[in-house]
């Protein structure tokens, strides 16, 4: 059974982007956070296993949004330019030009809104201030 934490609406509000999002994109970003989120613990709905509590139905939803976001923004950023190229040397009279494509590789990742693993960012902050990642660890008391 496929849980999906956000809906089309949800994305729209939280992005901005009122583009159509995609019933895939969603359920794509919901495992994305679903994995994120292995080992916690919170009461969930026995039918649906969704999260029962307010604030946790929030984060996943806003992490699910964040996801969708960072994956089409990678996406757009490889087909707008699959090999990109930094000018690094250039020249008057002679024309003469050096591109280096490492440095605008460089640049982009540098800007890059996922991690090695392809999980957002934002997705991971959202999650892990609201205490909902594996590594959190709290103690009351």
């Amino acid at each position: 059974m496929a849980i999906v934490y956000a809906t089309v609406n949800d994305y729209q509000e939280w992005s901005g982007d009122n583009s159509s999002v995609t019933g895939q994109e969603l359920r794509s970003a919901s495992l994305r956070v679903a994995e994120l989120t292995v080992g916690v613990i919170y009461d969930a709905d026995p039918a649906t296993h969704l999260p029962l509590e307010t604030a946790v139905t929030e984060a996943f939803r806003d992490a699910t949004c964040a996801q969708v976001a960072a994956t089409r923004e990678v996406k757009a950023r490889m087909s707008a330019s699959s090999k990109p190229v930094a000018l690094t040397s250039a020249s008057s009279n002679g024309v003469s030009y050096s591109f280096d494509a490492s440095a605008a590789r460089a640049a982009l990742e540098a800007t890059n809104p996922v991690d090695a693993s392809g999980y957002s960012l934002e997705a991971i902050r959202i999650l892990r201030v609201a205490g909902l990642t594996h590594r959190t660890i709290v103690t009351v008391g």
